[in-house]
């Protein structure tokens, strides 16, 4: 631990005087020496004083020529460490034993130069390293203070020793920083002066040396007041106790007012004595200025060297830990670029590896398909061979056939035109019987409408009235399927739209099914089925009526209706249907059953997993030996609207020039021919970015001409993957295999053996390898998977309505008009889906 010592001159009045006096006004210290015995009542004490500033500036010059001394107003700590430092044998303890103790450290009297000062050392043995560091700090920036600090009547820092052991040796008295300090500080030590000089006694005689700083920052003055003296003096002595060295009266006052005072006491001392001595006192300080002049020029010369010193010295150290600085930063720039070249290394390798692997298989791949080509092309170029040789001999049968086949193509060509204008003629008059009817009926209904307003019509009942073939009626999201029971396919397949004027009050009227989508130019389509659930229920009044008067051409009075449902309708769809069929329609009898049921009636299975999908919504429904599984059923919103939707998206930006009301139409139809399920989709689209020979064109109602690549397996692909659209992330295949899992296991083994498609959006080449591939990754290794795709599955539905309809079985469980009218709409909730 660094030691240093700082000596310090004290000003002395005698050669007892030994200790500081007081701090006062506004934190300047003062030092004052404690006098050993009592001032004379004299005057002659002032010339004592005279005589101890002589003695101090005496001391002073020795140090200074001794130790090359010289004062500055400013330095830097280190600077004024370097200066004033003094070597540990030239100073010298005139006691054994310290006379003052402070917190951290002890003051000692001894001799510099031949000069008394006073030793303060500073104890840092036993503190921790923090608060010395602290101390250190605060010492330095003491001593830049105090070392510049020359006055003669306070004390003066001599200079420091920083060799001295584990000791910090720093001086006893302190002055603040404001107010600077001035003459003003030494008025204050004449006031004193003059108490003593009319008391005869020392001042603050109740306290020790090192306790009298205390009282007199506090404000305490020296007491009693001298009795009988001058009351100008006393008013003299006060004021030159005040708080504020602003207050203080200046040495001219003191001058003036002191002349006075010397008549006063002229029995005890001669006159002119102070006076004399005061007017010394003023030349030495006015000579000290003029000396403390010139040290400061020199000083500021010696300060700039020593500025621009420590200025290159700084500098040439920043400059060292600047290029250290970058040499780490660059070292640890190189490891870390190693680190991540040796990371990219890595990855490159393991990638490298991974693709060589694909490359592999690819290769492989290629290989194997290489070798089936060479063998297809040979059997090929076999079959072309025999070809050119069996056309080399239907050569001359075709050239003597030529000329018979022109005369049969012109004979079919006229027979052409006639079968075509009949057809026309056919559809002409098709279509105005069909106009009639509809105007027939609409005139009809409206008679009736009329009549019901007058007297509502009693609804036939099955005892009064011989009931017809129930009409099965399948309601889609996409298209309308009705017949008659027991028949094998319906005799009406239309669209579920309605189609509204463009113009309100136009003559023009709604439109429903094929007839809307004719006229679509002047109208505006609706579907009112949206995800299996009505949601428009005028224009599904629109739709039956069509479906019963027009299509079917029966009165829905006399024949019990059968209608199908999506898997989990809301039973206020249901209820309303209900009502419908009793109150507008007058139906004797109804009955509900779900998709899903009467699919499986269709297939001629009593368990299995049905796939429902159809233009609006999907379902997976799981039946066992004729019971469904209500809680294991998964429902999915996407299906064949959807498809076509993402289709149009697809295509749009290829058919840029097509500007047509029936554009879904178009786009629908491109779906329902080129679309098809992809047993690998990614192997599908390398294969489509490879080569262009697997593309197809269709031609656009504008004559222009688009290409069909990969939208033709990428539309269907969201079956599977409907996270491509935005629709989640579970597929077809996720909903069959999380329906089958939730099922009990003992029967998970015949759903699996037994799945069964339904449904328009079952339609699509491939989807059945498609299901049985994913399920046999997702399923377990030893269930045996089975995909039912019959060819009939667009109209699964209604077959197997048609079916339970027909039964006799199934009579007893029609809803009566009576039964309606006891129970109201609610009595349709109570249908019981027929075990298989």
């Amino acid at each position: 631990m660094q030691t240093i010592e700082l000596i310090m001159e004290v000003a002395e009045k005698k050669k007892d005087a030994d200790d500081n006096m007081a701090e006062i006004s506004n934190g300047n210290a003062v030092a004052i020496g404690q006098n050993a015995a009592a001032l004379s009542d004299n005057a002659a004490k002032l010339s004592e004083t005279a005589a101890a500033v002589d003695s101090l500036k005496i001391g002073q010059e020795k140090i200074a020529a001794k130790t090359g001394f010289r004062e500055h107003e400013k330095h830097v700590a280190v600077t004024v460490l370097s200066e004033a430092e003094i070597p540990q044998g030239d100073i010298k303890y005139l006691e054994s034993k310290h006379f003052a103790e402070g917190g951290f450290g002890k003051v000692w009297r001894g001799q510099y130069a031949g000069v008394n000062v006073a030793i303060k050392k500073f104890d840092l043995k036993n503190l921790p390293e923090g608060q010395r560091s602290v101390i250190r700090g605060d010492f330095t920036k003491e001593l830049g203070i105090m070392y510049k600090l020359r006055h003669p009547c306070i004390v003066a820092v001599l200079g420091a020793c920083t060799s001295v052991g584990d000791e910090l040796a720093l001086f006893g008295s302190k002055k603040s920083k404001k107010p600077p300090f001035n003459e003003r500080c030494d008025v204050y030590s004449y006031g004193i002066v003059i108490w003593e000089t009319l008391t005869g006694r020392v001042p603050f005689e109740d306290y020790e040396n090192d306790e009298v700083a205390v009282p007199v920052v506090q404000g305490e003055r020296p007491s009693p007041m001298p009795e009988g003296a001058d009351e100008e003096i006393v008013e003299l002595m006060k004021r030159c106790w005040a708080q504020k060295n602003e207050d203080r009266p200046s040495f001219e006052e003191i001058k003036e007012v002191t002349k006075t005072f010397g008549g006063v006491v002229v029995e005890r001392q001669r006159s002119g004595t102070l006076e004399r001595k005061t007017k010394e006192l003023q030349e030495r300080e006015e000579s000290f200025q003029r000396e403390q002049e010139k040290r400061k020029a020199s000083n500021a010369r010696r300060e700039k060297e020593m500025e621009e010193l420590i200025k290159a010295k700084y500098e040439k150290e920043a400059a060292e830990k600047i290029a250290q600085a970058v040499a780490q930063a660059e070292a640890k720039a190189a490891e870390e670029k190693a680190a991540v070249q040796k990371k990219e290394e890595e990855r490159r390798r393991a990638s490298n590896a991974r693709r060589e692997k694909e490359m592999e298989e690819v290769k492989a791949k290629y290989e194997r398909e290489a070798a089936e080509k060479e063998k297809k092309a040979a059997a090929e170029k076999e079959r072309v061979e025999k070809e050119r040789v069996k056309k080399e001999k239907e050569e001359a049968e075709r050239k003597t056939k030529e000329e018979r086949a022109e005369k049969e193509r012109v004979e079919k060509e006229r027979v052409e035109k006639e079968r075509v204008e009949k057809e026309r003629v056919e559809k002409e008059t098709v279509k105005k019987e069909k106009e009639d009817a509809e105007r027939k009926a609409r005139e009809e209904k409206e008679e009736e409408e009329r009549k019901a307003k007058i007297r509502p019509p009693p609804a036939p009942s099955a005892e009064s009235v011989g009931l017809l073939d129930p009409v099965v009626v399948d309601i889609g999201s996409g298209m309308i399927r009705a017949g008659f029971a027991g028949e094998d396919c319906p005799r009406a397949v239309f669209p579920s739209i309605v189609g509204h004027p463009k113009q309100p009050g136009t003559p023009q009227e709604s439109c429903v099914g094929d007839d809307a989508k004719n006229k679509r130019g002047g109208l505006t389509l609706k579907y009112p089925i949206e995800h299996g659930v009505v949601t428009n229920w005028d224009d599904m009044e629109k739709i039956w009526h069509h479906t019963f008067y027009n299509k079917l051409r029966v009165a829905p009075e006399e024949h019990p209706v059968l209608l199908t449902e999506a898997n989990l309708n809301p039973k206020a769809n249901r209820e309303r249907m209900t009502k419908m069929m009793f109150e507008i329609f007058n139906a004797p009898s109804l009955y509900f059953s779900t998709q899903a049921v009467l699919s499986l009636y269709a297939s001629g299975r009593t368990t299995g997993c049905v796939l429902d999908s159809g233009d609006g919504v999907s379902h997976t429904v799981p039946i066992y030996e004729g019971n469904i599984l209500p809680h294991a059923i998964v429902r999915l919103d996407l299906a064949g609207r959807d498809l076509t939707d993402y289709m149009t998206e697809l295509l749009r930006s290829k058919a840029t020039s097509l500007v047509t009301t029936n554009t879904r139409d178009i786009f629908q139809d491109v779906k329902e021919i080129y679309t098809y399920v992809a047993l690998d989709f990614d192997l599908e689209m390398k294969l489509f970015a490879e080569t262009s020979e697997h593309e197809k064109t269709y031609e656009l109602p504008d004559g222009n001409v688009i290409t069909i690549g990969s939208e033709s397996f990428r539309c269907p692909e969201v079956l599977f993957q409907p996270s491509l659209i935005g629709q989640g992330k579970y597929g077809v295949q996720d909903m069959i295999f999380q329906t089958i899992m939730k099922c009990d296991i003992d029967m998970r083994k015949d759903l699996f053996a037994n799945i069964v498609l339904s449904g328009g959006n079952t339609m699509l080449p491939g989807i059945r390898e498609r299901i049985t591939k994913e399920l046999n990754i997702l399923a377990p290794p030893t269930m045996k998977i089975k995909v039912v795709a019959h060819p009939e599955r667009k109209y699964f539905v209604w077959i197997g309505g048609s079916i339970l309809a027909s039964v006799s079985t199934f009579q007893h469980m029609w809803i009566s008009k009576a039964e309606y009218d006891e129970s109201g709409p609610t009595i349709a909730n109570g249908c019981i889906i027929p075990n298989v």
